[in-house]
């Protein structure tokens, strides 16, 4: 499960700090995957995605005040749910003109979604020129829809894994195989089985591969390391001085997603304490240093080594405490379309 971005000990805040009505009312936007077990194959892509709000699931409560999202892992996905899910990966709008399907209503759910997809060129239809939404969505038929999807954003290996129940003559032999070649796909030994139906794992975790090998526009080191850093330090600056509502700015201008919403929530606990006449200060010590583990077209991860406080704490209620903490952590980026990084997740 993923960690809560929390720069002051988790004793120091959840045993001293006082709660109120409305802090546990904002605590529902740490999402927690309750049905995806520690153990699970594609827990690592799934948490990455609800971080990122690729996807969202469904929301329900959860042990004390942090409610859990039921992501149905093992579910079949429909072919309306997969397109979703590609247009927002890959955070599409319109392009051009989009093809019509008569079983696609205007005032469906997906209808959005399909038309982005269309005029992209992701999905055509079916022969009959009907689109299917509601139907279960099969093994070769994503691969299909991920090929079209990452074609002119990735640089494909040219030979690669082949399957036998994936013949030449199949209608999606080009895309699996080709998909294949940079192990975006592995099936089972030499079967792909295009015709089982997918999950949402499956789905999940195959855009995720995909995403992480886009290579067309790489961002360069120097530019992500200038990110975080300013980032960091900002927030550092903040942190000493006690100014928690300006790092609340911080994190809603720099952050997304998971990141941006739990930055916004430990910023208001820390402003309670001051308004409860409490000291409550971070003070860094040394230097940190930021280094590049990944990086795509549109996604990156950053490891920041050495960023240590002193976590200081004074109240006449509660006590005193003053320690050092080390944060050094994985910090997770994604760029917007307006070409600006954004901190969407940290590391354990």
């Amino acid at each position: 499960m993923k960690a809560l971005r929390i720069t002051l000990s988790l004793v120091c805040l959840f045993a001293l700090l006082p709660f109120t009505a409305s802090a546990e009312e904002k605590a529902t936007i740490f999402y927690f995957p309750s049905d995806v077990p520690d153990d699970h194959w594609a827990l690592e892509e799934i948490d990455d995605f609800l971080a990122a709000e690729i996807i969202t699931g469904s929301v329900s409560e959860g042990e004390g005040v942090i409610p859990n999202v039921r992501v149905q892992p093992e579910g079949f996905i429909t072919r309306a749910q997969f397109t979703k899910m590609i247009v927002n990966a890959l955070n599409l709008e319109a392009a051009g003109s989009a093809k019509s399907f008569p079983d696609v209503n205007s005032s469906a759910w997906y209808y959005p979604y399909v038309q982005i997809a269309t005029s992209h060129g992701i999905i055509n239809g079916k022969e009959d020129g009907k689109f299917y939404p509601n139907d279960k969505i099969n093994r070769g038929q994503m691969a299909a829809m991920i090929y079209r999807a990452f074609k002119d954003s990735i640089t494909f290996n040219s030979t690669g894994k082949t399957f036998t129940d994936v013949p030449p003559n199949h209608w999606a032999a080009k895309e699996v195989n080709t998909i294949a070649a940079n192990e975006i796909i592995k099936g089972n030994g030499q079967l792909f089985q295009p015709l089982n139906f997918a999950t949402r794992a499956h789905g999940i975790v195959m855009i995720h591969r995909a995403l992480r090998q886009e290579d067309t526009n790489l961002p360069s080191d120097s530019e992500l390391k200038s990110t975080l850093t300013n980032h960091i330090n900002e927030e550092r600056n903040l942190l000493n001085t006690s100014n928690f509502n300006e790092l609340k700015s911080l994190y809603t201008r720099d952050g997304f997603g998971y990141y941006r919403s739990q930055g916004v929530e430990i910023t208001e606990l820390y402003q309670s304490a001051l308004d409860e006449g409490d000291t409550l200060r971070f003070e860094p010590i040394g230097d940190f240093s930021v280094t590049v583990e990944m990086k795509s077209n549109r996604y990156a991860k950053l490891y920041v080594d050495n960023l240590i406080y002193k976590e200081i704490y004074h109240s006449s209620k509660y006590g005193n405490l003053e320690e050092p903490a080390d944060y050094s952590n994985d910090y997770y980026l994604q760029k917007d379309n307006n070409g600006n990084w954004k901190i969407y997740n940290i590391g354990f």
